[in-house]
């Protein structure tokens, strides 16, 4: 979780850090985690971490790269 503490500056290894992520899990978990993971650029890992599910997570993760695959070819490249 090292990405997203410190895109919040939160120190590692601390109490407020596990405190932070309390919150955050729980918006995941009220909300589709693949929202979570696209706007913050999860990982597999970090969104096991976050949703506790090792299957799911692998399949959200591996739905979002063929998602931006997707939109890579549709892009116009410049001769």
């Amino acid at each position: 979780m090292g990405k997203l503490g410190e895109n919040y500056h939160i120190p590692p290894g601390t109490a407020l850090r596990e405190d932070f992520f309390t919150p955050i899990t729980k918006l995941i978990e009220a909300d589709p985690p693949e929202d979570y993971a696209r706007l913050l650029h999860f990982d597999k890992d970090e969104l096991e971490f976050f949703i506790g599910d090792k299957k799911k997570a692998a399949g959200i993760i591996k739905g979002l790269a063929k998602e931006r695959r997707e939109e890579e070819r549709d892009i116009p490249r410049k001769s």
